[in-house]
């Protein structure tokens, strides 16, 4: 079963692969969102298993022969953890392996067990937007700030501000390494995406993406991901 047939799944935002060629440790950009992961390794028993909603970049230690197969759920999707992995993992722990589950297994599962609330969604995707501040947005919804502040961590786990930063630096890091904005200054950069000067958005790459904005212009695998679908 190929991750790419998945289609139609209101909670499910894109399907990545990996087949590991090689011993390596691979970086992992914050990305807002949590994926639902099959791995299998030589001679260990398959196991599903959803990853953290990440704060910082961080790297995961890969051995040569691991497959991964990820089914990246939107930004603020709830998830039923317990009940979606047992429905794969089985009461031994046991994954199925991907071939073994039809297209049509995988979305009912994750029909039954994922759902995206319309009104949180619409005020991520708010935070995601072209704003200044977490007022302005609360502005926009038409709340208060302690309103919107409650209502996205009791549906997230964290702030309107670690949602607002992080689109952010996203866009920004987009910006840096594409190829119409390679004549434009990073101060230009920094400034047309809400930082307060070219210091201060190299103190958010650094936090978020491990990385400055003059070595991300250089290339690097974080270049690479933040052109994959994700938050912002």
């Amino acid at each position: 079963m190929a991750p790419g047939k998945i289609k139609g799944i209101e909670s499910l935002l894109s399907c990545w692969q990996m087949d590991a060629d090689r011993d390596e440790k691979s970086l992992v950009i914050p990305d807002g969102c949590r994926d639902l992961i099959y791995k299998s390794s030589p001679g260990k028993r398959p196991v599903w298993f959803l990853s953290d909603l990440e704060d910082s970049s961080y790297q995961v230690p890969v051995a040569k022969g691991d497959v991964f197969r990820g089914y990246r759920l939107r930004p603020g999707a709830n998830i039923q953890s317990e009940q979606l992995l047992w429905s794969l993992n089985g009461p031994e722990g046991k994954g199925a392996l991907p071939h073994e589950l039809t297209a049509g297994d995988l979305a009912s599962r994750l029909e039954s067990f994922t759902e995206l609330k319309r009104e949180l969604d619409q005020a991520l995707n708010c935070l995601a937007s072209d704003v200044s501040s977490i007022a302005q947005v609360a502005n926009l919804l038409g709340v208060s700030v302690r309103t919107l502040h409650r209502y996205i961590w009791q549906g997230t786990g964290r702030p309107p501000l670690f949602w607002l930063r992080l689109a952010r630096v996203r866009k920004a890091g987009r910006a840096v390494t594409s190829s119409c904005s390679l004549a434009e200054s990073l101060a230009e950069i920094a400034f047309d995406h809400g930082f307060s000067d070219q210091a201060h958005m190299s103190r958010e790459f650094r936090k978020w993406l491990l990385i400055t904005p003059s070595a991300l212009r250089g290339g690097g695998t974080q270049g690479v991901q933040l052109l994959e679908r994700g938050y912002g």
